[in-house]
């Protein structure tokens, strides 16, 4: 078989500019305040979302997604489609699927161009679209090690409203950090880079939403999760404001070994 065509990466044809001023961030951590937060930002929307996204398998994230943009607001995505997580409530691409349903002609959907993902016909990124940005009205963005998967965002708030399964969740899930930014320069150049990734992989055969509903990837094993036995400590969340340089990079990371795709 004929091997898939790479092609190069390229960005939207602005730089990565630096932004310099007084920046309100929100630092805060999962399973701690991950999900409160991240709802809060999501149904704080005004017009639009722009998502990057490696992963999305939460019921209680997409619900908070759809509640968030009713109303006739945009929702713009290009997401990896990975092995399902094996604390999913679905795949990707039943996610892509009931966004499709529910937000109708306001989402823009498309699989990042991952050499991996069967059904498109050219590639960019050889291992994973390993990224977690999202951008809210060209305003504020949230940034993140954690993908929308129960693991890394379960549905608890142990910081204003404890529960008595706090402890028990907070054991089997994945400690993320997330950061929360107010910067109109910073979000519309981040937007811009999201916005062309999604016009690129729209672009590929496979890419655009006419084989969003490919079947998942093999499941992780459960097995790999490891639960931590001691008490988890929760922090809140840790506003910052004051002057600043924000500098945004593009990062790459590339396998040694790479699939016979």
């Amino acid at each position: 078989m004929a091997a898939k065509p790479q092609i190069p990466y390229t960005g939207p044809g602005i730089p990565l500019k630096p932004v310099t001023g007084t920046v309100s961030i929100l630092c805060h951590a999962s399973p701690d305040a991950g999900f409160p937060k991240l709802r809060e930002f999501l149904l704080k929307t005004e017009s639009k979302l722009t998502i990057g996204l490696y992963d999305f398998t939460s019921k209680h994230i997409l619900d908070s997604v759809e509640q968030a943009l009713a109303g006739a607001k945009k929702l713009e995505i290009t997401l990896d489609n990975p092995a399902l997580n094996p604390t999913a409530d679905q795949s990707d691409s039943d996610t892509v699927q009931a966004l499709q349903g529910e937000l109708g002609d306001s989402l823009s959907a498309a699989w990042a161009l991952v050499r991996s993902n069967k059904d498109i016909s050219r590639w960019i990124f050889p291992n994973a679209y390993h990224i977690k940005v999202a951008v809210r009205d060209s305003k504020v963005v949230w940034l993140s090690s954690g993908n929308w998967n129960n693991s890394n965002q379960p549905d608890i708030d142990p910081i204003d409203n404890p529960g008595v399964d706090d402890q028990k969740t907070a054991r089997k899930s994945d400690r993320d950090w997330h950061v929360i930014i107010e910067n109109g320069d910073l979000a519309r150049n981040l937007e811009a880079f999201l916005a062309h990734d999604y016009d690129v992989a729209s672009s590929v055969a496979g890419g655009g939403p006419g084989v969003l509903a490919a079947a998942p990837g093999e499941v992780i094993p459960a097995s790999f999760q490891v639960e931590a036995r001691a008490l988890w400590h929760f922090f809140p969340p840790q506003p910052i404001e004051e002057e600043m340089t924000i500098t945004p990079l593009l990062t790459r990371i590339l396998a040694s070994i790479r699939p016979p795709y």
